[in-house]
């Protein structure tokens, strides 16, 4: 391929990543809000009786607080390195994986320890 093509397509790469994380993040914003709530639900809750029961709306805000709150960290090496479709595939592992995966480590506690 020739330079142009090729930052043709290395431009479009960034766009098209650039678009699909705006529009993930909402969805990645509720997923870790739902993953709070099952983990409130399977683990504070039973311990605390007097606990408020909170509902997913709720914790999607203490998600976004508790974003505001950690503030801006400088990204690592990886996401500086990272571009386009890898940029956006590390993004995806982050946000989406990381609440899965904790989800998945406290269902199981939940359901074989508790």
């Amino acid at each position: 391929m020739t330079d142009t093509k090729t930052e043709m397509v290395h431009d479009t790469q960034k766009d098209l990543s650039g678009v699909a994380m705006l529009v993930l993040w909402p969805v990645a914003i509720v997923l870790w809000g739902y993953c709070m709530l099952a983990l409130w639900g399977w683990f504070v809750v039973p311990l605390w009786p007097s606990a408020p029961r909170v509902g997913a709306a709720q914790f999607v805000g203490v998600r976004l607080v508790a974003a505001l709150w950690t503030g801006y960290r400088p990204p690592d090496k990886k996401v500086e390195e990272a571009e386009g479709f890898a940029l956006l595939r590390l993004a995806l592992v982050r946000s989406f994986g990381m609440p899965l995966l904790i989800l998945v480590m406290g269902w199981i506690v939940h359901r074989f320890w508790v």
